[in-house]
């Protein structure tokens, strides 16, 4: 009887444990960085490189309504977003955006900035 309560005990402990395992990543789907549960997706989630490139993007098309950017100016712009786009993409391929690869993102982007307000500010205006 004690060599079946010893061989009982841990199966029934690995029994009761395995379904526990699973749900200690998983959150609720959508609602944060962490909807799905994996490590991945949450070391590749890049809200904020998301958002400034959409802001970018929109000063861009701004400048261009507003008669601020210049054909050429504009699309030396698009291809420099384009350029920070694949370097995110890079960035991401390996399943993780570490801090260093962030770091070159933002940076990237905050140059990118500084040429989108020098460009609308200077003298040319669109025709």
């Amino acid at each position: 009887m004690k060599a079946l309560g010893f061989l009982i005990a841990p199966i029934a402990a690995i029994t009761f444990a395995l379904p526990l395992a699973g749900t200690a990543n998983a959150g609720p789907a959508g609602k944060h960085a962490y909807g799905g549960g994996g490590i991945y997706k949450v070391a590749t989630y890049t809200p904020r490189i998301n958002q400034r490139i959409k802001n970018q993007r929109r000063r861009i098309a701004r400048g261009i309504r507003n008669g601020d950017l210049r054909r050429g100016e504009a699309n030396r712009l698009v291809n420099r977003l384009r350029t920070i786009k694949q370097a995110r993409r890079f960035a991401a391929r390996d399943g993780v955006v570490t801090f260093r690869e962030r770091a070159r993102l933002t940076n990237m982007l905050d140059r990118n900035s500084r040429v989108i307000r020098r460009l609308k500010n200077n003298r040319r205006v669109a025709f």
